[in-house]
């Protein structure tokens, strides 16, 4: 009776490394960054997405309690007393999808090594740069494809970033504003007012109280030393230059890019992707989220909404879903089925003989081989320049190309 129970072996022809590694890196002003890498188990140098924070303190997990302080018991009621940690999610779900992802800690994080007056947003866009420049040293990813994802005021920052490097392989805006921030945070105040405290009044009062503020700065007529809204005059103005420009960059970048946004965000309404739409130019698309909000879940359920990390990943892997096999060779008799499936091929073996793969570079050279038992099936590692696989099973062989569109 032939034996039903398929044995899943996974091939791995690539060297073992340790699936998370913290790390330090510095900036370009010599401050110092801690964070984690995150690999996948069993694939050679994976790509690499770099996560840039919102505003405010963000650790490298994007963690945040949701607790009963002011506001968000009216932006998020039935998730007060549960932990959103978005970027956390981000990096487990690629990880298992064959994607590395660095995330690391807000410089804001370690406030007492932070110089309030002098801290600026382009000092957040160096410490992105810097990330970026880490992972070019490191062997243990494809430096070839670093991609990153800016969540919020992240992603104003990632507009920035891609004037500075050219080299990134794609870019994630997660519920970025087009809008430029002075407004935007106006807008916020006056909805906080006019939604939650269900106070027109005051909503209409305090957004012009801010708008006014926000004009003095742009204006240069705040001293250095006096705080305005939280912060120092030289944080917003440089926020306001970055947000200013976010949408210019992002238009004359040739990078593609993936808009993700919810139609339950608070923060940053669904409306803000509209310029995104109207943008000029190639490569990119736009995703509106039902019922999604700003941290990116149903507003019921903590955890991050399974299609925003979908279509991360599928834009990442992208590229080598694009690939196509091609029969080199052929047996007339069927022994084997075969599926493609993101950074990996299974093999699967239909047949009573044994099945012995085997896998080769792109210049030919033998990389490594697995024999597959009766209906059993075995996985090959495609983060590898694989071109060619060779399947026998006693006399009946094929061999199979890997070719790669555009490539």
């Amino acid at each position: 009776m032939k034996n039903l129970m398929v044995l899943l072996l996974f091939l791995l022809c690539a060297f073992s490394v340790r699936t998370q590694t913290e790390i330090n890196f510095q900036s370009s002003d010599s401050f110092l960054l801690a964070g984690t890498l995150t690999l996948p188990e069993g694939v050679s140098r994976p790509p690499v997405l770099v996560l840039i924070h919102g505003s405010g303190p963000v650790d490298r997990n994007a963690e945040l309690r949701i607790t009963n302080r002011p506001n968000f018991p009216c932006i998020y009621p039935e998730l007060i007393g549960q932990t959103s940690m978005l970027f956390k999610d981000i990096a487990d779900s690629l990880k298992n999808a064959g994607i590395a992802v660095l995330r690391y800690d807000k410089r804001t994080t370690r406030p007492n090594d932070v110089n309030a007056r002098e801290l600026s947003v382009n000092q957040f866009v160096n410490d992105a740069l810097a990330a970026v420049n880490y992972l070019r040293s490191n062997s243990d990813v494809d430096t070839s494809r670093i991609f990153i994802l800016g969540h919020s005021q992240g992603s104003s920052v990632a507009s920035k970033l891609l004037t500075l490097d050219r080299g990134i392989k794609g870019v994630i805006s997660a519920a970025g504003s087009t809008t430029r921030i002075d407004t935007l945070y106006a807008n916020q105040v006056f909805r906080i007012q006019s939604s939650c405290n269900n106070d027109s009044a005051t909503a209409v009062l305090q957004r012009m109280q801010v708008l006014a503020a926000m004009q003095q700065i742009r204006a240069g007529l705040v001293p250095d030393t006096l705080p305005v809204l939280g912060a120092y005059p030289k944080f917003w103005q440089s926020w306001m230059n970055i947000s200013d420009s976010a949408v210019y960059n992002y238009t004359r970048s040739k990078v593609p890019l993936l808009v993700l946004q919810g139609d339950d965000d608070f923060n940053v309404p669904v409306e803000e992707a509209d310029r995104f739409k109207a943008m000029n130019r190639e490569n990119f698309n736009v995703h509106i989220l039902k019922g999604i909000n700003h941290l990116f879940n149903d507003g019921i359920n903590i955890k991050t909404d399974e299609q925003t990390l979908k279509l991360i990943i599928d834009f990442i892997l992208k590229d080598r879903e694009t690939g196509f096999l091609e029969p080199i060779n052929d047996s007339e008799e069927e022994f084997y089925e075969i599926r493609r499936e993101r950074n990996r091929i299974d093999i699967h073996n239909i047949g009573e003989e044994r099945l012995y793969a085997e896998m080769y570079d792109v210049n030919g050279r033998y990389l490594c081989g697995k024999n597959i038992g009766r209906y059993g099936q075995v996985s090959f590692d495609l983060s590898q320049p694989v071109t060619l696989l060779r399947i026998r099973a006693g006399q009946k062989n094929k061999t199979i190309k890997l070719a790669r569109i555009g490539s």
